[in-house]
């Protein structure tokens, strides 16, 4: 019996292991204003070293900031993705 649990554990470590790595995510971010004008789309580059992918995938979302002020709004749109 203790043939078995060994090699099971030693690949179970391994395993748990081998899900930290680093991760990226890239974002493209785009922001337009009410009054019609906007402004050209950069990219945003964050790195984690260590993380796993849930970890890392809660951190890199996609999503809009809306900001509103006198005479107007604009809205941020952040398109992220993984890697």
């Amino acid at each position: 019996m203790k043939k078995v649990y060994i090699p099971l554990m030693i690949v179970a470590v391994i395993s748990l292991a081998s899900c930290h790595k680093t991760r990226t995510c890239t974002c493209t971010k785009t922001t337009t204003y009410s009054t019609g004008g906007s402004t050209p789309s950069s990219t945003e580059v964050d790195t984690w070293e260590r993380a796993t992918k849930h970890e890392a995938s809660t951190q890199c979302m996609s999503r809009d900031e809306v900001v509103t002020y006198t005479g107007g709004s604009s809205t941020t749109t952040y398109d992220c993705k993984l890697n």
